[in-house]
């Protein structure tokens, strides 16, 4: 197995998807946060590949893009499908997740979030629950978790944790098979030793 290091700050954000695949898949890796003054010191140095955070450094070379990081963590953990088409289910869901966390951050006055929370959260969230129902569930793949499934899993779990502001923290509840999709993901033993950290 190659040596990782997963650099971010000291919350869930952008890598805890990469996080629990790495957790899931039992790859040891090591974990690093830093605090703000850090990230500078280290954007400022010249240290960050695009200058942002997260970062994964894999035998000592650094790559950063959290869906990228997420990806090559879901197929080292065998959590990324090898199947084309499963594959291209999983990069909508991780795709749209990531347009709805961009949508999220657009605007943060009490305006922009009740627009978020009118549009889009039924525009991302209504269609990735479909694809659930359809999937005979719990996950996305059906009974197989996948990287998808994580980073539902997290956007949830900052959305219910109050992490955005003037969103409701049950904005998820409205979504049935999001929701049985999420608890599942939380009950897994690992996932919830990694949570008790």
């Amino acid at each position: 197995m190659p040596e990782i290091t997963v650099t971010y700050f000291d919350g869930r954000g952008r890598v805890e998807p990469t996080r629990l695949a790495l957790v899931l898949g039992g790859v040891d890796f090591k974990d690093v946060r830093i605090k703000g003054e850090e990230f500078m010191k280290m954007k400022q140095g010249g240290e960050l590949t695009f200058g942002s955070l997260p970062v994964m450094d894999v035998d000592g070379v650094q790559y950063s893009q959290s869906d990228a990081m997420l990806r090559y963590a879901g197929s080292i953990a065998d959590l990324y499908p090898k199947d084309p088409l499963d594959a291209l289910k999983v990069d909508v869901v991780v795709g749209a997740l990531e347009d709805m966390t961009i949508a999220a951050f657009a605007d943060n006055s009490p305006e922009g979030r009740a627009k978020f929370v009118e549009e889009a959260v039924p525009r991302y969230f209504g269609p990735i629950d479909e694809m659930l129902k359809k999937s005979g569930g719990p996950y996305l793949l059906g009974g197989k978790v996948s990287i998808a499934d994580l980073k539902l899993y997290v956007s949830w779990a900052i959305l219910k944790g109050g992490a955005v502001d003037h969103v409701p923290t049950d904005v998820l509840d409205q979504f049935a098979y999001v929701m049985i999709c999420v608890k599942r993901v939380e009950a897994l033993d690992k996932v919830k030793e990694w949570n008790a950290k």
